[in-house]
């Protein structure tokens, strides 16, 4: 089993750990607001389908993996599961950030608790297309 996963390496997963290894539960524990693709009044899947991470302001991790633990360690107990072929980037780039973060902002609107105004699904807005150069050519 993943160390990520069993963390005291036992070879099981306990309800605690099954925890620490939910983001979800993690953020609502936390009251760190959260809102998905059915806040524009639409009614899709809860999921919002962008994957990025904006840290401190410079650094833009994206990629084609859901940041589940489903998708990241396979499924608990389903060994085939194991083994999903996604990819995740790390960026080094105060100027990437800037845009992922602009566009998260357009996304999330005034959040959960104010108008139905984010941008999610039918409501997405199609902004023009960004470029930013990471990195020397």
């Amino acid at each position: 089993m993943n160390r990520l996963a069993d963390n005291n390496g036992d070879g099981t997963r306990s309800p605690d750990e099954a925890f620490r290894g939910d983001a979800l539960a993690l953020l609502k524990a936390a009251q760190i607001p959260l809102i998905d693709d059915t806040e524009d009044g639409s009614s899709c899947s809860g999921l919002m389908h962008h994957k990025f991470l904006v840290i401190d302001q410079t650094t833009v991790i994206t990629g084609s993996a859901n940041l589940t633990s489903s998708c990241l360690h396979g499924d608990a107990g389903r060994t085939s599961s194991r083994g999903n072929v996604n990819h995740l980037l790390l960026f080094n780039s105060s100027e990437l950030a800037l845009v992922s973060r602009n566009e998260f902002t357009e996304m999330w609107g005034d959040g959960p608790d104010g108008e139905q105004d984010s941008r999610f699904n039918l409501q997405e807005a199609s902004g023009s297309v960004q470029t930013v150069q990471v990195g020397k050519i």
